[in-house]
């Protein structure tokens, strides 16, 4: 059977997957970005902390859960890989809880971090091979992790810096970019 380059790739994807439990996807695009493929796969509950899951499917049933796929925008696709990495390591073994509108003060070295929920229809839209490989009728569920401008405002608050709105700006529609501060 002859199979096509996508599915040669697709194929290889789902090895890392089924080594590592996930994947990390960079996209050489202006801007760079990032993204899981996997993490969104049903897992044990475990020592898994996250806050803000309410979109269908999203909430522990039957102590399971399917966290949402990752993305960090307009870093070198080496640092979104070791940072999603990093991070994905952290939120499974239960010492970062997942959480939207929140700091985050323990991603990164002297800047706080946040997460934001991004729309389904964006988020498939250019997490291809998260789509590719996602269950059939289950939509990509995707956080995007955000840092802040020199003044400590993240994208989507007043007052931003506008060059470190763009670089993370992938138009992937964040729904609660500002949220609450701690």
């Amino acid at each position: 059977m002859t199979t096509t380059p996508l599915q040669d790739y697709l194929d290889k994807v789902r090895a890392l997957i089924r080594k590592h439990g996930y994947a990390v996807q960079a996209v050489l695009d202006n801007p760079a970005y990032a993204y899981t493929v996997g993490v969104s796969a049903p897992r044990p509950v475990g020592s898994i902390q996250v806050q803000g899951l309410d979109q269908p499917g999203e909430a522990p049933a039957n102590d399971v859960i399917r966290l949402p796929e990752l993305v960090v925008v307009g870093l070198a696709p080496e640092t979104g890989q070791r940072l999603l990495n990093d991070v994905v390591r952290r939120v499974l073994d239960g010492s970062l809880a997942l959480q939207t509108g929140t700091n985050h003060d323990n991603i990164f070295q002297g800047l706080p971090a946040r997460f934001a929920r991004l729309l389904s229809d964006s988020a498939a839209r250019h997490l291809k091979v998260a789509r590719a490989l996602n269950e059939p009728g289950w939509p990509v569920a995707a956080w995007q992790l955000l840092w802040p401008d020199s003044t400590g405002k993240f994208p989507g608050e007043a007052g931003v810096d506008p060059g470190t709105e763009a670089i993370q700006n992938l138009d992937l529609a964040l729904t609660d970019p500002a949220g609450p501060t701690h």
